[in-house]
C-alpha cells in the first residue's frame, strides 16, 4: 500500500467507525457507462488552466514528443496513464494471458517525452524479455504476512525497474529524478505485471474448496490519496478479520476502471468480491498527495489527480448500476463497503496513538452502498485549478527551505503537459 501506517495502527477513530451510518441520500444519479480517457470530450477550460500554470511555473518549454518503437502495441484505452482493461483478459487463465503477452508485447504510450520514452522502453523491453523473472518479483512483492493475504499493488511494482530503486523512499538523487520524470512511463508495464500475478492468484483460489473463506477477493477504490490504503482496519471490524484470499489495491490513477475487470475475473472463477470505496473531499487531498510525493519521489500530476476523483466516482457508480454487479450482488457474490475518510492527521505518521483519519465515517447503510451513495465531484477543470493553487503554494514552501522544486514541478505539473499535445485535451 502507499500509506505510511504501520500494520496494527488504527487508520480511523474506532468510535466513529462503529457509529450509526449516515442517512441514505435519495438524490437521483443518472446512469453512466464506464469511461476511459480516450472517450472523454476535450475540455477547453482545462487546457486554459493547464497552459496558464505551465507558463507561470515551467516557462522553459518542452521537447518534442516521441512515438513508440516500431512494431509495439499502442495504449489506446484506459485512464490517462493506466492501460486498458481489455488485457489481461479477465475470463482467461493466467497461462493463456502470459502466452498472449509474449506474442503481442507490452502496450506503449502513443506519445511521450524523450526521457519518458527512454524509461518506458527500458522497462517494457526488459519485462518482455524476462517475463518470468518479473512475475516472480510481483509474487514476492504481493505477500503480506500481517494481513495473511497477497496484495497486488501496481505502483509498488515500479520498484522492479532498477533505476527507480527498490525502497519506498529514493536512495539517492538519481532515483528521485527517475521517480519524478518517469512515473507515467512506468505505470502501464507495472500495472500489467500486477494484473497477471493477480490472475494467477485467482486461478489458485478457484481450486480451493467451495466453503473456504479465502475464495473472496478484496478490492480498494477511490481517488489519489483519498485514504483507500487505510480501509483494511474498517474491513476487520466489519468482517471480524481479513478473510480474503487476495487483495487488489488499485492505483487512484486507474479511475476505477479496474473494478469491473476484477468483478469479471472473480465471476469467471466462481469467487466472491468485496469492493471498498474511499470517498473524500477531493480538493483537500492534493496536499496529501504532494506530501507523499516529497517522501517517495513519485508525484501524481494535477490532471491525473483530478481524473482519479471525477472519473473514478463516475466509474464506481457505473459499476454499481451495471447488470453484472447487480446480478452478483443478488447472488451474494459481490458487495461494496464505503467510507468518507475525512481529514488526514499527520501526527499518526510518528505517533501510533493517533488515527490517520479521526473523522472517518461509514456511508450508505452501515457502510454498504449503492450507486446513489457515491458522492458527487467537482468538474475536472475546477479540481485541476484547485490542485494547481495547492502546488504553487507548496512549491514556494519547498523553495524557501531549499528543496527540490524542479522535481516537484516536473512530477506534479510538467508530466501533464503532454496530455494536451497527445490530443487528450483540447489546446487553448
Amino acid at each position: 500500500m502507499n500509506g505510511v501506517r504501520k500494520r496494527g495502527q488504527a487508520a480511523f477513530s474506532p468510535g466513529l467507525v462503529t457509529s450509526t451510518a449516515l442517512p441514505r441520500k435519495k438524490q437521483h444519479v443518472p446512469f453512466s457507462a464506464p469511461t476511459d480517457s480516450a472517450q472523454l470530450q476535450p475540455r477547453g477550460a482545462l487546457s486554459s488552466v493547464l497552459s496558464g500554470a505551465l507558463a507561470r511555473l515551467l516557462p522553459q518549454g518542452f521537447e518534442p514528443l516521441v512515438g513508440p518503437p516500431a512494431g509495439k502495441p499502442i495504449k489506446a484505452t484506459g485512464s490517462l496513464i493506466g492501460p486498458g482493461v481489455e488485457f489481461p483478459d479477465p475470463s482467461r487463465s493466467f497461462e493463456e494471458n502470459v502466452a498472449s503477452l509474449k506474442k503481442s508485447g507490452v502496450p506503449r504510450f502513443p506519445l511521450l517525452t524523450p526521457i519518458e520514452r527512454k524509461h518506458e522502453t527500458a522497462f517494457a523491453n526488459d519485462v518482455e524479455e524476462n517475463l518470468e523473472f518479473f512475475l516472480e518479483g510481483a509474487r514476492l512483492a504481493a505477500h503480506d504476512e500481517e494481513l495473511g493475504t497477497m496484495i497486488f499493488e501496481p505502483d509498488g511494482l515500479k520498484r522492479l525497474y532498477a533505476p527507480y530503486g527498490t525502497a519506498e523512499k529514493p536512495a539517492n538523487a538519481d532515483e528521485r529524478k527517475v521517480r519524478a520524470e518517469a512515473n507515467h512511463a512506468l505505470h502501464p508495464t507495472a500495472t500489467l505485471l500486477a494484473r497477471l500475478a493477480f490472475l494467477e492468484r485467482l486461478d489458485a483460489l478457484a481450486k480451493l474448496p467451495a466453503d473456504d473463506p479465502k475464495r473472496t477477493v478484496f478490492v480498494t477504490s477511490g481517488g489519489v490519496a483519498a485514504g483507500k490504503g487505510d480501509m483494511d482496519e474498517t474491513v476487520k471490524l466489519q468482517f471480524g478479520g481479513f478473510p480474503f484470499g487476495a487483495m487488489w489495491d488499485s492505483a487512484g490513477e486507474s479511475d476505477g476502471l479496474e473494478n469491473a475487470w476484477v468483478l469479471q475475473a472473480a465471476q469467471a472463477r466462481g469467487l466472491k468480491t468485496v469492493f471498498a470505496y474511499a470517498a473524500n473531499e477531493a480538493a483537500e487531498q492534493y496536499i496529501r498527495s504532494l506530501d507523499r510525493g516529497q517522501r517517495t519521489g513519485r508525484f501524481v500530476d494535477v490532471v491525473t489527480f483530478a481524473h482519479s476523483y471525477v472519473e473514478g466516482a463516475k466509474n464506481m457508480r457505473a459499476l454499481l448500476e451495471s447488470p453484472e454487479y447487480l446480478a452478483a450482488k443478488k447472488a451474494g457474490t459481490a458487495t461494496t463497503l464505503a467510507m468518507h475518510m475525512g481529514e488526514y492527521d499527520k501526527r499518526a505518521e510518528t505517533d501510533s496513538r493517533f488515527p490517520h483519519y479521526p473523522k472517518a465515517r461509514l456511508l450508505g447503510e452501515q457502510g454498504l452502498i449503492d450507486a446513489h451513495d457515491v458522492p458527487q465531484m467537482p468538474e475536472v477543470p475546477v479540481l485541476v485549478a484547485s490542485a494547481i493553487a495547492t502546488l504553487e503554494a507548496e512549491a514556494a514552501r519547498v523553495k524557501e527551505r531549499g528543496g527540490d522544486v524542479q522535481g516537484l514541478l516536473t512530477g506534479a505539473l510538467g508530466n501533464a503537459e503532454k496530455f494536451a499535445r497527445s490530443g487528450l485535451l483540447e489546446k487553448a
